[in-house]
């Protein structure tokens, strides 16, 4: 039996693929067709902390680990996945391979349409694959907590008990979903694709409603530094956790859009892979469609992690400014509604946690080493959401 890791060159995947070398005795099929790479380039960007070519980093993870099964595929998801599932029958699947910007997708109509093609037909690649080749495998899929609407309640784990109109629900219902930009719809549907397949032809998803991923240590990156995953802070690739350490070392005032009224969850690179490797050594059941909210801070404004990142620049000596001109997504006048995110599943999992106050520390001390390599943390977003015009500062 095998794991197929999807998107295996990307900030996630590899951290990923680095864990399962040294914990899982499996194969491992790592597939990615580099597009990421091309499209940060195109955006004027690069890996913050460089990254070796595709067939150098599997040589690379090879000769560390001392393992000859591993494998690089470079090609997309649509074009070989239903070959790899055939031939190789894998236990389990990883499908990570999507293009994870909301800022991207609302730039213009092209990439809007690249961002719904890649995203959902591949997803579906995935699912007919699976159907037709190995029914059984557990697939843990990444999805996102921004699927979600922010409706004023705590957001509940995929499915909720409900009392609509007086009468209670006779099972749980999925929690309302909806989203302000392409790429998160993009995510919904994928999660509503999933159910289906999961309903009607019985296979088995963790569907992970990943939060914001922020930090850069992966289970290799002392062994050897050139197994470290990429970094990206631009404005369209770069997170923002990420992007305001990466500023604040740059000496750059942490651009908060819309007074950084918005709400989110984090949760650090290391934590994430850790909990992706439990539940794939722990899958859903046959038919299930299991949802895990992946996030250890449930909710936080993002002016107060702007404040926390001015707070831990201060213990190093930084001056930290904040910028709140900027409001490229519409906020400042639609303060969010979103409730804590319900985390029952990883919470139960008993993973180890890193504390957010410890994790932004440990990023900031990484992020020194690569000071003269931050220079696209001082980019500032190109597109207003709604008229699709230049992006003006407010106020």
């Amino acid at each position: 039996m095998s794991v197929l890791v999807l998107g295996a060159d990307g900030y996630l995947g590899w951290a990923l693929l680095c864990r399962l070398a040294v914990s899982l005795d499996e194969p491992l099929i790592a597939v990615d067709d580099l597009s990421k790479r091309e499209r940060v380039s195109m955006q004027g960007s690069d890996s913050v902390i460089p990254i070796l070519p595709f067939d150098e980093r599997m040589a690379l993870l090879r000769a560390v680990t001392g393992r000859s099964d591993l494998t690089g595929v470079q090609a997309g998801v649509v074009d070989c996945v239903d070959e790899l599932v055939r031939d190789h029958a894998p236990r389990a699947l990883v499908h990570l391979a999507q293009i994870p910007s909301a800022p991207y997708s609302m730039s213009s109509f092209a990439k809007a349409r690249e961002t719904i093609e890649n995203n959902e037909v591949g997803n579906m690649a995935v699912l007919y694959a699976i159907r037709e080749h190995a029914p059984r495998a557990h697939l843990v899929k990444m999805g996102s907590m921004g699927e979600y609407a922010a409706c004023g309640v705590p957001l509940g784990e995929g499915y909720v008990n409900a009392i609509l109109d007086g009468e209670e629900t006779s099972c749980p219902i999925p929690f309302p979903r909806a989203a302000d930009d392409v790429y998160h719809i993009t995510k919904i549907n994928d999660t509503n694709f999933i159910a289906m397949a999961c309903r009607m032809w019985g296979l088995a998803s963790t569907d992970v409603m990943q939060s914001i991923v922020y930090g850069t240590r992966t289970a290799l990156w002392r062994k050897d530094p050139r197994l470290a995953t990429r970094f990206d802070c631009d404005p369209v690739f770069g997170s923002v956790l990420n992007r305001f350490v990466a500023q604040a070392v740059s000496g750059i005032p942490l651009t908060v859009h819309g007074g950084g009224t918005a709400s989110t969850g984090l949760i650090s690179l290391a934590d994430s892979v850790s909990a992706l490797a439990h539940w794939l050594a722990n899958p859903a059941g046959v038919g299930e469609h299991r949802v895990i909210n992946q996030a250890t801070e449930t909710r936080i404004s993002v002016l107060d992690i702007a404040r926390m990142v001015q707070r831990a620049g201060a213990e190093r000596g930084l001056d930290v400014q904040l910028n709140l001109t900027l409001d490229p997504r519409h906020e400042r006048d639609r303060p969010s509604r979103a409730g804590p995110a319900k985390n029952l599943r990883l919470r139960e999992s008993a993973i180890p946690t890193i504390p957010l106050e410890q994790g932004v520390r440990y990023l900031l001390t990484d992020l020194m080493e690569h000071a003269g390599r931050l220079s696209s943390a001082g980019m500032t977003p190109e597109v207003d959401w709604k008229s699709g015009e230049a992006v003006e500062a407010v106020g």
